[in-house]
């Protein structure tokens, strides 16, 4: 019998790149055009659109009604219930995805006082391409993030360790 190895699809390396790609081409800058995208917040949005009931929960907690819609599979499933935080330290893992996509041309890096992400070009062209259904959900997704942009990464980190410890 060959053994065939199990990937859970939501860590699939194609999956993952078009994730980080989604929240780069989201969740770069501010509105006044001030990059605030680091790889801490990658990883936090990241975790946030791997999870999201808690990511619908934060939201509503700042004021946004019905972000988006949660589907069954979104609150019924064991990693729902009991969601782990190793996703929130999968930092050595978000830099490699990030040299992927800087070495595809979809990425700009840009050094100031940290590193931040911003998308090309190229990049905002294949965002717009993906068009399967969990992709097109993960962009209304990002969409809805927008409000959490311009905390910083203790204020996010707030936000969703209560969720991971059971505290709400």
């Amino acid at each position: 019998m060959i053994k065939v190895p199990f990937i859970v699809p939501e860590f699939d390396i194609n999956i993952r790149l078009g994730r980080a790609l989604i929240i780069i081409n989201y969740l770069s800058t501010l509105r006044n055009g001030r990059e605030v995208l680091n790889l801490e917040k990658i990883v936090i949005f990241d975790f946030l659109l791997h999870h999201p009931k808690i990511l619908y929960h934060i939201l509503e907690s700042e004021g946004v009604n019905n972000p988006f819609d949660l589907e069954d599979y979104d609150t019924e499933s064991i990693e729902t219930i009991s969601p782990t935080k190793l996703l929130l330290f999968e930092r050595d893992t978000i830099k490699e995805i990030t040299k992927l996509l800087y070495t595809k041309q979809l990425i700009s890096i840009n050094v100031k006082d940290d590193i931040y992400f911003k998308p090309t070009d190229n990049g905002k062209k294949f965002v717009e391409q993906m068009a399967s259904s969990y992709l097109m959900r993960l962009k209304i997704m990002a969409d809805s993030m927008t409000k959490l942009k311009s905390l910083t990464i203790s204020q996010l980190k707030m936000k969703v360790v209560p969720f991971i410890q059971g505290e709400n």
